[in-house]
């Protein structure tokens, strides 16, 4: 959303505020996708390919700064 200029609100449900979560999914995999440059996963029954590129961003992105930074009204919504 910091990247669209024409953003004028943020929305979200069930999204992880950390990109460690997100990790945590496919963490037995990892070593192969940096090895590789991808590997498949398999997430709640479902097949993804991950690429390293996907690891690297996750290590690089703070989504505290970005909300931070937004400067745009947001409405989180969390289920336990």
């Amino acid at each position: 959303a910091s990247r669209i200029e024409e953003t004028r609100a943020v929305a979200t449900i069930g999204a992880p505020a950390d990109a460690a979560h997100v990790v945590k999914n496919f963490k037995a995999s990892e070593d192969e996708i940096r090895r590789d440059g991808s590997g498949e996963v398999e997430i709640e029954g479902r097949k993804f390919t991950i690429e390293s590129q996907f690891l690297d961003d996750l290590e690089e992105t703070s989504v505290r700064e970005a909300v931070t930074g937004l400067r745009k009204p947001l409405m989180i919504m969390h289920s336990p």
